[in-house]
């Protein structure tokens, strides 16, 4: 043994070869063999060539609904490490993409198929582009020509539009999650207000496109809640991403051109079709005004003509509403006549029975009972029956007498009648 060399148990050997081995990324190409999904969740397969092979493993959110199967070729974007538990050299994928046109081809037709009957390409379910947005999402290779060409159309055209670039991968190992990653930025993000989403590149192969023919990429362009224009390479190119598309662009000039008309030519049919409206509106308030003027002279000779009508039947009621105004003024003095005549004999009536009411009252007052003990007399009132006493006689001894007096009563005993 060396003398000062420090000594490792296997663990840490192997936790150290993990560290240096998994700081560092590849890109694997290979044939997919022992392809198998454990849980739901993980999914493990060995990826080989004429000479070798090396295990790999990885979630199944990783592959964003790519259906790997053995004889598959891919190329698997990743980080070596090692397996504690074994020993044993792993690649741990974090994406994948498939390698050879026949194979693409046939995943692309499954894909499609599968998207179609699920409504994703249906056409009443695409969203409108804004006419002459404002703000605009970009998003393209930042060395790709459709960056530039995009923006030197857009420019020509209209110009002064708020472009908002997220640079991505448009091809590769990686490129899908880029891409899907900056159509989520811009609808996650509000305060952008960004109107439209242009994703563009340019043409290329079956494989070049593949980032464009994800099932994921098609799905996150569905549910952008941001109308999505894709416009890829040339007229030929038709991918999964331009068929999910609320409008789809033969290329990236022409994405632009969907956003905005040529400024010229745009200005020149506004006024063209200011100057036809104008015309027609000129004409339509001539034929109107004429219309207007007949009216206006038939409204005219028909209210006249209503107001001889009403004059005449008018005429003879003025007659008789005048005969009536004498009468009635007539009427008015002889009944202000009656009136004062009434007014004289209720004075009159009133007088002559105050004065009786006055003299009644005086005979009452001397005939009030009360009055006659105010001078002094007074009244027995028998206890036992309630009777007034008004003879001696019916008295007894030892009978009950109540006297009233003008102020107060007083009880007495009978003790003698005379």
């Amino acid at each position: 043994m060396v003398q000062n060399t420090h000594i490792y148990t296997v663990t840490e050997f192997i936790r150290a070869l993990d560290i240096q081995l998994s700081g560092n990324t590849y890109v694997l190409r290979g044939e997919v063999s022992s392809f198998k999904v454990s849980k739901n969740k993980w999914i493990f397969f060995d990826l080989k060539d004429q000479t070798s092979k090396v295990s790999c493993f990885c979630v199944v959110s990783q592959m964003r609904g790519m259906a790997l199967e053995d004889g598959m070729e891919i190329r698997a974007l990743g980080s070596p490490g090692v397996y504690a538990p074994q020993g044993k050299l792993t690649f741990r994928v974090k994406a994948v993409e498939l390698v050879g046109e026949g194979e693409l081809q046939r995943v692309y037709e499954n894909i499609k198929a599968k998207l179609f009957a699920e409504g994703i390409f249906d056409e009443s379910r695409k969203k409108p582009i804004p006419f002459l947005p404002h703000i605009i999402g970009l998003i393209t290779s930042e060395d790709a020509a459709a960056y530039s060409d995009f923006l030197k159309i857009l420019n020509n055209r209209w110009g002064g539009a708020l472009v908002l670039f997220a640079p991505c991968g448009v091809q590769g190992v990686g490129a899908e999650a880029e891409i899907i990653s900056a159509i989520s930025y811009f609808n996650e993000n509000p305060a952008n207000r960004v109107e439209v989403i242009i994703l563009t590149r340019g043409g290329g192969s079956m494989e070049d496109l593949q980032a464009f023919n994800s099932e994921a990429l098609a799905r996150a362009i569905f549910s952008s809640r941001i109308p999505v224009v894709v416009g890829v390479g040339h007229e030929r190119d038709v991918t999964l991403a331009d068929l999910a598309a609320d409008k789809r662009a033969s290329t990236p000039s022409h994405a632009a051109e969907l956003l905005f008309p040529e400024r010229g030519e745009f200005l020149e049919r506004v006024y063209n079709e200011v100057g036809a409206m104008s015309g027609e509106i000129a004409r339509m308030i001539c034929v109107q005004r004429e219309e207007a003027r007949g009216a206006c002279d038939g409204l005219c000779t028909a209210v006249a003509q209503k107001i001889a009508r009403c004059q005449a039947f008018i005429a003879p009621l003025m007659v008789r509403y005048a005969s009536f105004q004498i009468r009635l003024e007539s009427e008015r003095k002889s009944l202000h006549s009656l009136q004062n005549m009434l007014d004289s004999k209720v004075v009159q009536l009133f007088s002559k029975y105050a004065f009786q009411i006055a003299r009644m009252e005086g005979e009452l007052a001397h005939l009030n009972p009360q009055a006659v003990l105010k001078r002094g007399y007074s009244v027995s009132v028998e206890v036992a029956t309630g009777r007034i006493v008004r003879n001696a006689r019916t008295l007894s001894r030892g009978s009950l007498l109540r006297t009233l007096f003008a102020r107060g009563a007083a009880v007495s005993e009978v003790k003698h009648v005379s």
